[in-house]
């Protein structure tokens, strides 16, 4: 079965150069805009969103911003493409979306390398970080297998910090992941935040907030 991968990119000859250089075990199918793309996403279970960094008006980390932000698409792994590799611009794709980024004349055999590695961290569509995994289809979070009792909110931030696998990440990021632009006041994420400490409680996995806003989950104790 082919590994499926939606490609948005306002050049068009870009998609059979990826075609090409993934091979035929992998299934591009292009899109030039965001409303052709963003439609076939919702309407067909990709393996991976290939986003081009630079789409005119609407940029791709803004457009991986409308995905994180959709409950049905922000579980899909994500993958930014584009001729700047600066390290502004990589540290921006892991720390804001936890996604690869990769350049355009990056060679064919590593550039697969990259999309597998990407596929294989989505085993049975799940996302896990020790204990924890991730169900997106039953919408739910378990630990050791066990469904934790969660808000719809909770759960978004949870399925957030999982995905970024205990890398460290600012919590006005978490704030834009789950209210996007909303003018929501920080009091309520510290809020959501703080019942969401007390739920994992310490033993199997711990949700760690520091004193300069850096949040991030650790394995517990029992671990």
């Amino acid at each position: 079965m082919s590994i499926t991968v939606a490609y948005v990119d306002d050049e068009p000859s870009n998609f059979e150069v990826i075609q090409t250089k993934l091979g035929s075990r992998f299934s591009v199918r292009g899109f030039t805009t965001k409303e052709a793309f963003l439609e076939a996403a919702r309407a067909q279970d990709f393996d991976v969103h290939l986003i081009d960094i630079h789409l005119g008006k609407l940029n791709g980390f803004q457009l991986a911003e409308l995905l994180i932000q959709d409950d049905q698409l922000a579980f899909t792994p994500m993958i930014f493409i584009s001729f700047d590799v600066s390290a502004e611009a990589v540290e921006k794709s892991l720390v804001d979306f936890g996604a690869e980024y990769i350049s355009r004349l990056m060679p064919a055999e590593e550039m697969r390398a990259r999309f597998l590695r990407v596929v294989e961290h989505r085993v049975n569509r799940d996302i896990r970080f020790g204990c924890l995994r991730v169900d997106p289809l039953g919408m739910k979070i378990l630990m050791d297998e066990e469904p934790l009792d969660l808000t719809l909110i909770e759960m978004r931030v949870l399925s957030y910090l999982i995905r970024m696998r205990g890398r460290k990440i600012h919590k006005r990021f978490v704030f834009r992941h789950v209210w996007g632009e909303s003018q929501v006041a920080e009091k309520t994420l510290n809020s959501h935040l703080s019942n969401l400490r007390a739920k994992l409680g310490s033993h199997k996995a711990m949700f760690v907030l520091e004193r300069d806003g850096m949040i991030y989950l650790a394995p517990g104790r029992d671990s």
